[in-house]
Order: C-alpha cells, then structure tokens, then sequence
C-alpha cells in the first residue's frame, strides 16, 4: 500500500504595475536543420535569445561528449519502445517543440543541474515555461533498462517518482521553488500512476531573477547516483516587462536544532512559519505539517540519514540541511 502524500504546487503571481507585456522566448529563431543538435561540439560556450542565456556543456575529455546544463535540439523522436541512449538522448518525449507538430522544431534538452541565466538585469523575469519528459527517460521509466527500473515494478504497486524542481534566484537568495512531478507512482490507487508525456506549462511565483536552476529527483537510485536517466526538455519561455522593479524579499533567519537528531527537533524562525515540509535525499515528501509560529516542533520517523527540512514563511521558502541518526 502506497501511503507517500506530495503536494505539487504551480502558482501564478497576480502583477499589479503601471504597465506590462508578455515576450515568448522561444528557439525557433536558431537555424538548426532537423536532426540537428547544437551542444557545444562546435566551440560554442552558450546560446542566448536576447534575455535567457543557456551554458552549453561539452567536455572535450574521451574524445569529446556532452557532459552538463543544456543542448539545443531539432531531433524529432517521440517513439514509445526501448530506451536507446544513442537515438533518443536529445529528443523531446511529444516528439515536436511545445508550439505543435510542424511547427516547434527546436527545443532545450537539460541534465541535472542545468541552470539558466537572466541577462535583462531584473527588467525582466521568467514568468512560466513548458516543461516535457526527454524520449530517453520516458522509455526508461515506462520499461526499464540495464540501469534503471521499470517505474511501479513489474506489479505497478512501487511508489515511484521523477521530480523537476526549478529554483529562481536574485543575487544568490532564493526568491521561489516549484516542482513538478515528471513521472508518479505514489497514489494509492494504481490507475492514477503517470509519466508525463506531453507539454505541461509551468508557472514561475517570484519577481527579481537572475538564475534559474533545473534540479532532477528520481525514487530510483543506486551507489552512483540517480538510475534513471536525469535528463528533460524544456521549450516556449515567457518572460514578462514590468515598468518597475519590486525589491527582492528580506529572508529571515532560521535555526533547526539539535542537529544531528534523533527524529525530534526544533525549527526557530525571525518570521513566523506557516509550514514545513521534509525530504529525503531522493527529493520525497516525507513529512509534512502546517504551522503559525515562531518556533515549531517536528517529531519524525524515518532511517538514519540526510533530509532537507523546507520551511515557508509570507516572503518565500528556505531550506535546511538535517542529520538524523
């Protein structure tokens, strides 16, 4: 019995400005011919449309391989089958780009950890974008293969997840977190079970940016790291222009104590607290509870090891390392 609860929240943030419009930033306007992929291969450092910046990641070791942050792809493969890392690793699980059949030919396909950068100088902020699962992982989670299992095990009952969580950040503060689930297992009922296979549009809470960070969670892990394969697609990035820029949020203190722990603790804030949620190194929602104080008492079951105690108070949400032992 599958007994996990995990919230998934995408908020949209009312504006209230003199005046304001909204740019698609897209990839069209990259001259790729289909099949093509521009991944740094080239000598090419990054791609930039103007406002959103992308690193490119290839490393010239071992002759040559993509080795971070983003690809930029006009591989249309969409097929459902086998995973096969050589055909499938820069295609987009819908086959086409966010804007339709035909029509999006180009895409970003990023690994863990990729992050993005806003070149408008606070002008402008990522409001929302679309986000797919790549072909490479879609297949791995929906078959398994010779690293990675199949998502729900051979009976579907097995609490799986493929998580994206993408951070914006102001001058090194965090400013705002969503996670969407790319795949999820964890419904009690297996008929509820999903790997996402279409363009999802997310929407991104927060105003000054200057970083996006792309983060992947997988319920499938080994002494390596992350089993299935970490990579995704992301394409059709709004941004939207406020005539004025509003001040990044004072982040207040926080203290977790006593930690190491033994699964009883303390979280003290300078702000009140509104909730606290706990994950495992995996990204899993372990517990959750609301709150409305100061200083809130936790009181946990889990085994032994490293969990991120996320706390949300009225201007954002800040996280904390615990040890529990």
């Amino acid at each position: 019995m599958k007994s996990i609860k995990f919230l998934t929240t995408l908020m949209v943030m009312t504006v209230t400005s003199a005046a304001w419009c909204q740019l698609e930033e897209g990839f069209e306007s990259l001259s790729l011919d289909s099949g093509q992929v521009l991944n740094g291969s080239d000598g090419s450092l990054s791609y930039s449309n103007g406002s959103i910046e992308l690193p490119l990641g290839w490393d010239t070791s071992w002759g040559g391989y993509w080795a971070s942050n983003w690809a930029l792809s006009a591989k249309v493969n969409g097929q459902e089958g086998a995973s096969d890392f050589n055909t499938q690793l820069y295609c987009a699980k819908p086959g086409w780009g966010a804007e339709g059949e035909g029509v999006g030919k180009v895409y970003a396909i990023g690994q863990n950890g990729a992050y993005l950068l806003n070149k408008t100088g606070g002008g402008l902020r990522l409001a929302s974008l679309y986000v797919a699962n790549s072909t490479y992982a879609y297949n791995s989670m929906k078959n398994g293969d010779m690293f990675a299992k199949k998502f729900g095990g051979q009976d579907g009952s097995e609490a799986d997840s493929f998580l994206l969580e993408i951070e914006t950040f102001w001058q090194g503060v965090l400013q705002s977190r969503e996670r969407v689930a790319l795949a999820d297992f964890r419904a009690a009922n297996s008929s509820d079970d999903s790997i996402m296979g279409a363009w999802n549009q997310v929407f991104i809470a927060g105003f000054l940016q200057d970083s996006i960070v792309f983060r992947l969670y997988s319920s499938d892990n080994g002494d390596f790291g992350m089993n299935t394969p970490a990579f995704f697609a992301i394409d059709r990035l709004y941004m939207d222009r406020t005539e004025s820029v509003q001040s990044t949020a004072i982040l207040p203190t926080l203290h977790v104590y006593p930690n190491p722990s033994s699964g009883q603790f303390w979280v003290e804030s300078t702000q009140p607290i509104t909730s606290i949620e706990i994950l495992d190194f995996s990204g899993r929602l372990v517990h959750e509870q609301k709150a409305s104080s100061y200083r809130v008492s936790c009181n946990l079951h889990v085994p032994n090891g490293l969990y991120t105690v996320r706390v949300y108070h009225a201007t954002g949400v800040q996280s904390l390392r615990l040890i529990c032992h």
